[in-house]
């Protein structure tokens, strides 16, 4: 790994409240968050480069939340359930291609405004730390969870750069 990577490998310390002098409701939802992230979202994260199956791998916690999700969208943005096999279709696509493990240039995600495609999921599969945003970049780009990617993709490219002269 290199140099510049491994500042992005270290885990963000936690302080419990007897450190911070007095237990705020902000700070016990971090670490509650950070628990459920431990126990649960953790589990989907056991490969830091991910390919299409991996994608499925998940908590059954998780599964149920995120499965739920999914299916009070269609009954309430939906009125067939062909349109309903058709979203699970095109989510099952995008899901598939942002844990694909290629940045595929072709790629028709690619045409969405603010994808979230490969390049960014492998980034978050890898550093944990980033680029949150499942599908659409924009939720990043608002609370600024991007800027260590951003960094990264901008070292990455300058060495592209140096590498072909």
């Amino acid at each position: 790994m290199a140099d510049h990577d491994a500042k992005y490998t270290q885990p963000a310390k936690v302080q419990d409240s007897t450190e911070q002098g007095a237990a705020t409701s902000i700070s016990t939802a971090r670490v509650d968050a950070r628990s459920i992230y431990r126990y649960v979202h953790k589990v989907h994260h056991t490969y830091t480069s991910p390919f299409a199956p991996d994608a499925e791998y998940e908590h059954p916690v998780e599964t149920v939340v995120l499965g739920t999700g999914f299916f009070m969208a269609c009954m309430f943005f939906t009125n067939h359930l062909v349109t309903m096999w058709a979203w699970l279709y095109v989510r099952l696509l995008v899901t598939y291609d942002s844990h694909a493990g290629y940045d595929l240039p072709l790629s028709l995600f690619r045409l969405i405004p603010f994808y979230n495609g490969s390049r960014e999921h492998d980034w978050h599969h890898q550093f944990f730390n980033g680029m949150y945003a499942p599908t659409f970049t924009y939720w990043d780009e608002l609370f600024g969870t991007n800027a260590q990617f951003k960094e990264h993709e901008s070292k990455r490219l300058a060495f592209q750069e140096e590498k072909a002269k």
